[in-house]
């Protein structure tokens, strides 16, 4: 009778989390007064929400590099003349 117990593997219990399907996740932007109320609905139909905000900070910066004149740098260029060449 122990042997058999030995052998056999154990039941694994499964908890409630365990049970439920996963919940799959919305990412929204944030905007003043709709969030909330899509935050609720979502909710009811098991859909976990998570809200981002429109505008990062990345995007509000302006580029740190200095915009060149692309005459300014080496290489070929074409130079149009009246002869038509």
């Amino acid at each position: 009778n122990e042997t058999k117990r030995a052998i056999k593997p154990k039941k694994q219990h499964q908890t409630e989390e365990e049970k439920q399907p996963p919940t799959k996740k919305v990412f929204l932007p944030c905007i003043k007064g709709v969030t909330d109320c899509m935050d609720k609905v979502l909710q009811k139909h098991n859909l976990q929400t998570a809200f981002r905000p429109t505008t990062k900070i990345l995007q509000m910066l302006q580029s740190a590099k200095d915009k060149r004149n692309p005459l300014a740098t080496a290489g070929e260029y074409r130079i149009f003349c009246s002869c038509g060449q």
